[in-house]
């Protein structure tokens, strides 16, 4: 097949879906399938580039801070992009296009299928949908949002996919007589695994967190409970930030207001090739976000075989069993998240067997199996041309 995905945010850039469309994108060429993506050149890279069998079209654009993009990004984005993907289209006229967010990439990927009769996928990942994102302004870009959207997802030959259960049911609010599938986020597990089991020993637990420093990631959270953890345990324990964005300086000053700041390491943006070596060095990963679409780094962490402690937010019910492969914890419930870090943090046994799980359930999650759901719905699309 000739496909061309849409999505604003793509690896140098961080992210969940940023991961989600390399992996894709990179497996379907290893399979064949001819794949070109377009998204933003946010670092100053070519404006076409051949990576590893993809083609990649960096769209011009300048940003004016990290984090999160602003609604008025894409909108401007919006704007562009609806020109030069159909032109691409006229040019190559692609079996399938395949949007990563509702908005803006659906609706720009939406407006050239219906003017060239192209099958459409959109993949649904969290803040796209609406009632995701919390606080005066994002309910007033979801009420604008929300008709366009529905418009949208009911067309013919527009199919929805969703990355967890979670959001699928948020997004049915929006629009309940539509037929949204759930095709989960994958994971390398050859690349992600366990450390070897002569690695664990007396020294400090390092707890890991991977995540844009944006609020609803929930790490300022994390900092705040580290002194509670540290005074209920003679162990030396110690928190690795890996991550970039527009709170990095706040949380420092916060980890040094807390009388932690020497023992919480602000690791910035990280490699992917060094990512695996991070997972490894760490003994339990801990997620406290206040919302998810499915998070890829809760994915890394159980295929490195990390106990975990997490939120339960969207996309975690599929992925964590509260007592097996970690803790799942209320958003907020501070007492009972100090609790099961505490508990892991003692309990080295309970470590081994809970990482053991998560390895196993992390197995059932590679790029090879979400990869062929997504062709499952490619095959679909086409076929009802």
């Amino acid at each position: 097949m000739n496909i061309l995905i849409l999505n604003h945010e793509y690896p140098p850039l961080e992210g969940g879906a940023a991961n989600a469309t390399f992996h894709l994108a990179r497996e379907m060429a290893s399979q064949g399938h001819a794949v070109r993506v377009v998204t933003l050149n946010l670092f100053g890279g070519p404006p076409v580039s051949r990576e590893d069998g993809v083609t990649v079209i960096r769209l011009p654009f300048r940003r004016r801070r990290q984090g999160a993009f602003s609604y008025r990004e894409l909108l401007s984005y919006w704007v562009r992009g609806r020109a030069v993907v159909l032109k691409l289209c006229r040019e190559s006229r692609p079996d399938l296009l395949h949007a990563f967010f509702a908005f803006p990439d659906g609706l720009i990927a939406g407006r050239a299928a219906r003017a060239l009769g192209i099958p459409c996928v959109v993949s649904l990942r969290g803040s796209d949908v609406p009632g995701f994102r919390q606080g005066a302004l994002a309910a007033a870009a979801y009420a604008a949002l929300r008709p366009v959207l529905r418009a949208q997802w009911r067309r013919p030959g527009v199919q929805i996919v969703a990355n967890s259960e979670g959001l699928r049911a948020l997004a049915l609010r929006t629009t309940p007589d539509v037929d949204i599938r759930v095709i989960p986020n994958g994971v390398d597990c050859a690349r992600f695994s366990p450390a070897p089991a002569a690695k664990r020993k007396p020294g400090p637990f390092v707890i890991l967190t991977v995540g844009q420093l944006v609020p609803r990631k929930g790490i300022g959270a994390l900092i705040d409970l580290l002194p509670a953890v540290r005074a209920q345990t003679a162990r030396d324990v110690r928190l690795t930030i890996v991550g970039r964005g527009r709170l990095g300086g706040e949380l420092e000053k916060q980890a040094r207001a807390a009388g932690v700041g020497d023992v919480v390491e602000f690791a910035g943006h990280v490699e992917p090739a060094d990512m695996p070596r991070r997972y490894r060095a760490a003994d339990a990963f801990v997620l406290l976000s206040r919302r998810e679409g499915m998070a890829n780094a809760l994915l890394e962490a159980l295929a490195s075989g990390l106990p975990v402690v997490t939120t339960g937010v969207e996309g975690v019910s599929e992925l964590v069993r509260d007592g097996e492969e970690g803790f799942v914890v209320n958003p907020g419930d501070r007492a009972a998240t100090i609790d099961r870090i505490a508990r892991l943090v003692a309990d080295d046994a309970l470590c081994e067997r809970m990482g053991a799980k998560a390895r196993a359930k992390a197995e059932a999650f590679s790029w090879e199996r979400i990869v062929d759901g997504y062709l499952a719905v490619y095959a679909q699309g086409a076929g009802a041309r």
